[in-house]
C-alpha cells in the first residue's frame, strides 16, 4: 500500500501517517461515518482488536475538527476464569467490548476460559464484575495484589461465596486449549473462512443466539467469496477439512488456503 486517504463529503482529507491495517481501517471508518455511510461490522472489529500506533491521521483541511480516533493503542492482557462449562463461558464474554479472544480450555485440569482483553478499555475489574454477574466463574485467578483486593471487593459487593480467588503462577499452572473450543462456530460452513480472534469469538456467539446471519456480517468482502466458495467447491471444503481454518492463526489460514490453490 503505498497510498490511503478517507474523504469526507468537504473534501477534507485524512491521511494516516503510518500504514498499520488498525490505522487504515480507522480513518475509512471515520470518511464513512463523516459521509453518513454504514460501517461494516468488519472494519469495526479491525479496528477494534488491531493495535494503533501512536500517530494516527493528518488532518489536510481545517473544515472539521481534529480527528480523534475511537480505538487506543491496545494493551492485550490474559485473564483467567475456572468455569462450569468453557461452551457457555466463550459467549457471555465474546460482546464485551474490550474482550480481544476467548479460548476455551483447562487450567490444571480444570475447566477454565482465557481471556485477551484490551486493559485501556476493559478493566481487570469490569471483566471480574461481568464474570460474577453471569455466574460464569467459580475461580478468578489474579496474577498481582491489585487485582485480587480487585476481586475480592467485586466479590464483596455480589455479596458471593462460592467464588475461589486463586494466584496464577505460569509455573505451576499450564493453559491446555480444548479440541471442542468455538463449539457453535466449529459445527457451521463458516469454519471454513479464515478469520481474526474477534470474528471468531462474536461470530460463535451469534450462532449460538441463531443468528447465523449476523454471523455471516462479521466477514470481509474476500471473506465472503471464500465462504461462498467452500459451500460448491467440494476440493477446498476438502482442503478446509485438512486443517480447518478455525483452529489456525489467520495468517497461517490466508496462506494454507493460498498455497492450496
Amino acid at each position: 500500500i503505498t497510498s490511503v486517504h478517507a474523504h469526507t463529503s468537504d473534501n477534507t482529507i485524512y491521511t494516516p501517517h503510518t500504514w498499520t491495517s488498525a490505522a487504515i481501517a480507522t480513518a475509512m471508518i471515520h470518511a464513512r461515518k463523516a459521509n453518513n455511510l454504514p460501517v461494516p461490522p468488519y472494519l469495526n472489529i479491525l479496528a477494534e482488536e488491531t493495535p494503533l500506533t501512536k500517530c494516527t491521521c493528518t488532518k489536510q483541511t481545517h473544515h472539521l475538527p481534529a480527528f480523534n480516533p475511537p480505538f487506543s493503542d491496545a494493551n492485550p492482557t490474559h485473564a483467567f476464569f475456572a468455569v462450569h462449562c468453557t461452551t457457555a463461558a466463550e459467549i457471555h464474554f465474546a460482546n464485551l467490548s474490550g474482550v480481544i479472544d476467548t479460548e476455551a480450555g483447562f487450567l490444571n485440569h480444570h475447566k477454565t476460559l482465557m481471556i485477551t482483553y484490551d486493559s485501556k478499555r476493559l478493566s481487570y475489574g469490569k471483566l471480574v464484575h461481568h464474570a460474577i454477574s453471569h455466574n460464569a466463574a467459580n475461580t478468578v485467578y489474579f496474577h498481582t495484589n491489585d487485582q485480587k483486593a480487585v476481586a475480592q471487593i467485586n466479590m464483596m459487593n455480589a455479596r458471593v461465596s462460592y467464588t475461589r480467588l486463586v494466584q496464577f503462577d505460569a509455573a505451576e499452572h499450564t493453559f491446555v486449549k480444548t479440541v471442542d473450543r468455538k463449539h457453535y462456530l466449529r459445527n457451521t460452513i463458516i469454519k471454513s473462512v479464515p478469520l481474526s480472534p474477534l470474528q471468531k469469538a462474536r461470530a460463535n456467539a451469534y450462532i449460538a443466539q441463531g443468528q447465523f446471519h449476523e454471523a455471516t456480517r462479521l466477514l470481509s468482502p474476500r471473506q465472503g467469496l471464500i465462504l461462498r466458495f467452500s459451500q460448491s467447491n467440494k476440493s477446498l471444503t476438502d482442503i478446509v477439512h485438512s486443517f480447518e481454518p478455525v483452529d489456525v492463526n489467520i495468517q497461517k489460514a490466508w496462506f494454507m488456503l493460498s498455497d492450496a490453490g
